[in-house]
């Protein structure tokens, strides 16, 4: 056993806060036991292994399809909101979720808030084209990155 599965063995849902933050903290070793727990507080760190951990991603993905309804609650306000990492890991999940068959939960869930901005942001949303879905925040190029020092191709005439 692992520290944390002891630690969720022992305390069961109390322990969900100290799950949440070795999700964290060390994701490898937390993810497979959220598929026992169904809560919205554990969205946010799954869709960031959905969306930035390569060898975690399938069991983020079994998540994320197991819990639909927690992975939405706790992602949709991430993504309407403020750049960044947090909006594009939500993004991304909920794209997932979306191409899955559950847009219609999405859009149960958006009419909750009783705010008609919250329907038209979803929907705004879910009308994005993915081919437009650019990270938020560009990283800068290496300082070897020189392209005008390359030399050019030479084509036959």
């Amino acid at each position: 056993h692992t520290d944390t599965e002891y630690a969720m063995l022992h305390f069961g849902l109390k322990g969900l806060p100290g799950l949440v933050n070795s999700l964290a903290r060390y994701p490898q070793e937390a993810l497979p036991i959220t598929n026992y727990f169904a809560a919205s507080e554990l969205a946010p760190a799954v869709a960031r292994a959905f969306n930035k951990l390569k060898t975690l991603r399938q069991d983020a993905r079994t998540w994320l399809l197991k819990y639909p309804e927690h992975a939405i609650t706790g992602l949709l306000s991430a993504a309407l909101g403020k750049a960044g990492e947090a909006q594009d890991n939500a993004r991304a999940a909920l794209r997932m979720l979306t191409e899955n068959g559950h847009q219609p939960l999405l859009q149960e869930i958006a009419r909750r808030y009783n705010q008609p901005e919250v329907t038209d942001a979803v929907n705004a949303m879910l009308a994005l084209d993915p081919l437009d879905n650019h990270p938020t925040k560009i990283p800068t190029l290496p300082a070897f990155y020189h392209p005008s020092l390359w030399t050019r191709p030479v084509l036959k005439a």
